[in-house]
């Protein structure tokens, strides 16, 4: 998104604050949808006994831990520090924009779906889908950062989940 753009959609969200305070709401509830879809799935598991719990902590732990350090290292800036303007949602964090810590997180809990339980990977497939681009428009990342996360949680979910 260029700077000129960024700027234009934030004025909008600005002027509207029902469509802002929508846009935050659904932010929030499709990444808490997400977690809590991970969590009711290892509680599942550990309750039953099942013996793919293992797979299902140490994969997206993985993934999560070897994302976040990557991110250190890579350090990016977000959009509202490119383009000196406050997020949408006030974030003030600098760095750590690539890639998006919520699309790679999101991605390798619904590869992690994908493989338990498909009806609900694919339900969470298009949660996912649907969050990527809210992260743009909140301000807190570039698209090259959720593609990225998208593409870093998923193709190494499905390594640990399908390949290993």
């Amino acid at each position: 998104m260029t700077e000129q753009r960024y700027h234009a959609v934030q004025a909008w969200f600005w002027a509207h604050p029902a469509a802002l305070k929508t846009l935050l709401w659904s932010n929030k509830l499709l990444s808490d949808t997400v977690y809590l879809a991970y969590l009711a799935m290892t509680a599942a598991l550990l309750v039953s006994g099942d013996s793919r719990l293992w797979r299902v902590i140490i994969v997206p732990a993985v993934v999560f831990g070897s994302g976040s350090v990557l991110r250190r290292w890579l350090n990016f800036p977000r959009p509202y520090e490119v383009y000196h303007t406050p997020s949408l949602d006030n974030k003030e964090r600098a760095g750590q924009s690539f890639p998006s810590r919520h699309m790679f997180s999101a991605s390798v809990l619904t590869v992690c779906a994908l493989w338990l339980w498909p009806p609900l990977g694919w339900g969470m497939a298009g949660i996912t889908l649907l969050l990527a681009p809210l992260r743009v428009l909140v301000g807190v990342h570039f698209i090259r950062d959720v593609a990225a996360g998208v593409l870093f949680g998923g193709i190494l979910g499905w390594l640990g989940f399908f390949v290993l």
